[in-house]
């Protein structure tokens, strides 16, 4: 005589593979997003230290205020905060500038410091 559960055992997998299928796709797009988040972060950063390091060239050769911010910007983009420090013979150039594609503030800065020539 056969024995009869009174579960019937399950034999049809439909579904399964696109469920497995949907919560990898979600793992792949977040670790995309996070990877190409701080890709535009590291890229920023990157433009604010080469926009701190010519603005402050300029600078210890005795240029005007507007050209280092321009060339800041020109290096950094138009969005870029530049803060021009003189103390004695040393300035400092602090560039700011907002990381692109994310959606929450994230502010990037970079300052270099450079000793000013005498004017001729």
């Amino acid at each position: 005589m056969k024995k009869h559960s009174r579960y019937k055992k399950r034999t049809n997998d439909t579904g399964a593979v696109t469920i497995e299928f949907a919560m990898g796709l979600i793992t792949i797009v977040v670790i995309i997003s996070v990877i190409t988040t701080l890709l535009a972060g590291a890229l920023t950063a990157i433009r604010c230290v080469d926009a701190a390091r010519t603005a402050t060239r300029l600078a210890t050769v005795n240029e005007t205020s507007q050209a280092i911010t321009a060339a800041a910007k020109e290096i950094a983009g138009t969005e870029t905060d530049v803060d021009i420090t003189v103390s004695n013979k040393w300035v400092n150039v602090t560039v700011s500038a907002p990381v692109p594609y994310v959606p929450w503030p994230w502010t990037v800065s970079s300052t270099a410091t450079g000793y000013k020539e005498d004017a001729i």
